[in-house]
């Protein structure tokens, strides 16, 4: 990582320390990032959470259970936290397709479970709050895997229907008997 970039958990991990990872509003949570060296326990804790506290022994947090019972969490995700030493598993948000500004003001907001549920699933249909498109430095990244469309290979093919054309293995067969 070069100096210029941005380091999300030393960012996160100054805000728990600081006691706002925690919800130091009141009821209102801040995100967890995973850091990308590891060393922190992720045992899963009742199936809906997982411990963020930094590993002792190399496998956990010196719970018994949480040595066994693992959430396969991703650096790709934020995750709300729920307490300083624990996180929701669920809901979670991609973050690939943020930039790091974008991803510093995201991890400073602070918010109830359900505002943050309420963004994270805005955010998974493609509509962003305001306030982070607002600090957007480069445009928000395509997923260049989705698939175009029928519809709009329909002009560009100049197909009578959908119903005339059979999408198999991503082509178009008996193409010969729909163009126009």
């Amino acid at each position: 990582m070069s100096s210029g970039e941005f380091n999300a958990f030393s960012f996160v991990g100054a805000a728990v320390a600081a006691g706002e990872g925690s919800g130091g509003r009141g009821n209102e949570k801040s995100l967890f990032l995973l850091p990308t060296e590891g060393g922190i326990c992720l045992g899963n804790i009742s199936g809906s959470k997982f411990c963020t506290k930094m590993c002792v022994d190399g496998r956990s947090c010196g719970i018994p259970t949480h040595a066994s019972r693992k959430f396969r969490a991703s650096s790709d995700h934020v995750y709300i936290l729920e307490a300083e030493t624990k996180a929701f598993c669920e809901p979670r948000l991609e973050i690939t397709v943020l930039d790091d500004k974008q991803l510093a003001l995201l991890l400073s907001q602070h918010f109830t479970k359900e505002k943050w549920t309420s963004i994270i699933v805005s955010m998974e249909q493609g509509s962003y709050p305001e306030w982070l498109l607002s600090v957007q430095s480069t445009p928000v990244k395509e997923d260049s895997n989705k698939p175009e469309p029928i519809t709009s290979t329909m002009g560009v093919l100049g197909l009578r229907s959908p119903q005339q054309a059979v999408l198999k293995n991503g082509t178009f067969r008996h193409l010969s008997s729909v163009i126009v």
